[in-house]
């Protein structure tokens, strides 16, 4: 069978200067964000409640990603 290969954009580990509608969108993140970790304050300190805020931070990271580097 012949290898299938999906073409992918090259990794950057160059920083990007974010434009205005993106700043905007980064901006709604971490509004959304700062919701959800509100809650998980309320919460007793915990493994689970640190790997929670753990994925948050990692989630706010993609996001600000796909923004800065993505179609926006």
């Amino acid at each position: 069978m012949g290898e299938v290969r999906t073409q992918r954009a090259p990794i950057s580990f160059e920083s990007v200067k974010a434009s205005d509608e993106q700043l905007v969108l980064m901006a709604e993140l971490k509004a959304a964000l700062y919701l959800v970790t509100h809650v998980l304050e309320k919460l007793p300190n915990s493994r689970f409640r640190s790997v929670a805020e753990t994925n948050i931070e990692q989630a706010a990271m993609w996001a600000n990603k796909a923004i800065t580097h993505g179609a926006v």
